[in-house]
């Protein structure tokens, strides 16, 4: 079964942003949970406003061998829902910046260290590209068998997970990397990153065959729920 990611990004008008929470939350997570396929959903915050992406970031992970039919289903369930009034006047509290972007996951690696019980959990969103398309094979064994182990040595990294998007979308990267963070600090967390990326390059463990679109783009988890099917 393959798996996938779907990411929404949106920004709540100010004064109606812990409505939008609150109705995330509390209905409208469970509903899109509902959808055959959907197995996790998560919100989260930003932790910095960056010019082009939402202050609020919805990624679900989704179990489908026909990710069209399954997102065909979601669309008339999406309609079923706001003629049952799930939605209320929810639409006048935000604004899309990113909808429905599709990642398809390509590998996915998880650190042999405990679980930071207590601490803040993070994500760390990297998008890339290859800069040399005849050698996009070789960007990836390094990104996978090299550059994600280096990563998930650092403090609080707990997993991380690749993805190819399914359609391309300007402005966007074709490779995006997930990264689970936890920490009580994540500034510190990331200073330590930046170090450790340093000495990566110094030992000749970094490569000069990507170029970021987005980097370090950080969000702090609000809500995560999962389910089995």
């Amino acid at each position: 079964m393959t798996i996938w990611l779907l990411t929404v990004e949106v920004t709540p008008y100010v004064s109606r942003e812990q409505d939008f929470i609150n109705w995330y939350t509390n209905i409208h997570l469970g509903d899109v949970l509902e959808c055959p396929g959907f197995i996790n959903g998560r919100l989260q915050m930003a932790k910095e406003f960056r010019d082009g992406r939402g202050k609020l970031l919805a990624s679900y992970e989704i179990q489908s061998d026909d990710i069209d039919q399954t997102m065909a289903i979601r669309r008339e369930m999406r309609e079923e829902e706001k003629r049952r009034g799930r939605y209320g006047n929810i639409l006048d509290y935000f604004s899309h910046n990113w909808r429905d972007v599709l990642w398809r996951q390509i590998v996915r690696k998880v650190a042999d260290k405990e679980h930071g019980l207590g601490m803040g959990k993070w994500v760390n969103l990297v998008e890339t590209n290859c800069v040399d398309p005849s050698r996009e094979q070789e960007f990836n064994d390094w990104y996978t068998n090299i550059h994600l182990p280096d990563v998930l040595e650092t403090p609080g990294f707990m997993a991380a997970t690749r993805y190819e998007m399914k359609e391309f979308r300007d402005g966007r990267g074709k490779y995006l990397t997930v990264y689970e963070i936890e920490t009580g600090d994540i500034d510190k967390t990331m200073e330590i990153r930046r170090e450790k990326r340093k000495k990566e390059w110094e030992q000749g463990r970094q490569s000069n065959l990507w170029a970021s679109v987005w980097r370090d783009v950080l969000w702090r988890v609000i809500v995560e729920r999962s389910i089995s099917k």
